[in-house]
């Protein structure tokens, strides 16, 4: 969960913005955005839809779809479009992270990389000023790489028993 001085920095965020554009800064874009920033881990429009619903908030999809575009537009979040699905994630420029996230399934977890995480800061960048850091390792879980092999077995299988039919 993001630090309460970074959440409020991008309710201020989205207030700016929303009123440079003549737009209003609803009640639900304000409760999407708390509930983008109260979730740990990277998360679906499914997922938010239902921690809004269990809140009691109704938002419809539109809605919810139109503010996330909206939120990764201004930097708050970022999207990680992976094979199967899409997850998004709120920017913290408070925390930087290391991701291992499987490009299958799309299951992310945290891992412990201190080394790289403390070399971020100090990357040599050309006329560009970071705000945040992420790392993330994109690849196959555990579980996936069972799948991927068990897949390959059967169809070894199927293979080999097809081509010694045609042989007889």
């Amino acid at each position: 969960m993001m630090q309460e001085d970074a959440i409020q920095n991008a309710h201020a965020t989205l207030a700016r913005s929303l009123q440079a554009t003549n737009s209003r800064c609803t009640p639900e874009r304000r409760a999407i955005l708390d509930a983008a920033c109260s979730m740990d881990v990277p998360f679906s429009i499914a997922d938010i839809a239902t921690k809004l619903a269990n809140e009691g908030f109704k938002v419809s999809r539109a809605t919810l779809y139109n503010t996330l575009r909206l939120l990764v537009d201004l930097r708050l979040i970022v999207c990680l479009r992976m094979q199967n699905c899409t997850r998004y994630e709120v920017v913290d420029p408070t925390r930087a992270r290391c991701r291992q996230v499987c490009t299958v399934c799309g299951r992310t977890t945290d891992i412990c990389a201190p080394t790289e995480v403390a070399l971020l800061p100090g990357a040599k960048t050309r006329r560009f000023r970071p705000t945040a850091y992420a790392l993330y390792v994109f690849g196959l879980c555990a579980s996936c790489q069972r799948r991927a092999c068990q897949d390959a077995n059967i169809n070894k299988k199927h293979t080999r028993s097809s081509g010694t039919e045609k042989e007889k």
